[in-house]
C-alpha cells in the first residue's frame, strides 16, 4: 500500500514524475486507457511512490507532446481503489482525473 499517498486521500495536488508510457487494457468490449509514471514526488519534492498507473478518460488521452522518459508535472486527485484480481485483491491509493499534464523543462544555470 502506498502510505505516503494515504495522507493526501481525497485531495487534488500537483505532482512531478517521469512519464513512461500510455497503455490500454481491454475488458470485454470496454477499453481502459492509462498512463504509467514513475518516481512520483509532490510539489515539495517529497518522494511518494516508485510507479503508478493513472486511468485516463477519453478526453485526457490527448497529450501527444509528452514522450517517454520526459519529466512531467500534472494535477490529480488521490483515491482509494482495489488493485489486483481474484483472491490477490488489496486496497491501495492511486491517482485519478489527471489534468494539466505538461513537460517540465530544467533550466541550466550559467556560471559567470
Amino acid at each position: 500500500m502506498r502510505y505516503a499517498l494515504a495522507r493526501l486521500h481525497g485531495q487534488r495536488h500537483t505532482f512531478y514524475a517521469t512519464f513512461v508510457r500510455f497503455g490500454k487494457l481491454y475488458l470485454g468490449p470496454e477499453c481502459i486507457r492509462y498512463m504509467l509514471v514513475q518516481d512520483v514526488c509532490d510539489s515539495d519534492g517529497e518522494y511518494l511512490t516508485e510507479h503508478c498507473y493513472i486511468p485516463l478518460r477519453p478526453e485526457d488521452y490527448v497529450w501527444s507532446r509528452v514522450r517517454r522518459w520526459y519529466p512531467i508535472r500534472f494535477e490529480a486527485e488521490v483515491e482509494l481503489y482495489i488493485k489486483g484480481q481474484g483472491r490477490y485483491r488489496q486496497l491501495d491509493y492511486g491517482f485519478c482525473r489527471p489534468s494539466e499534464v505538461e513537460r517540465v523543462y530544467e533550466q541550466e544555470e550559467m556560471e559567470v
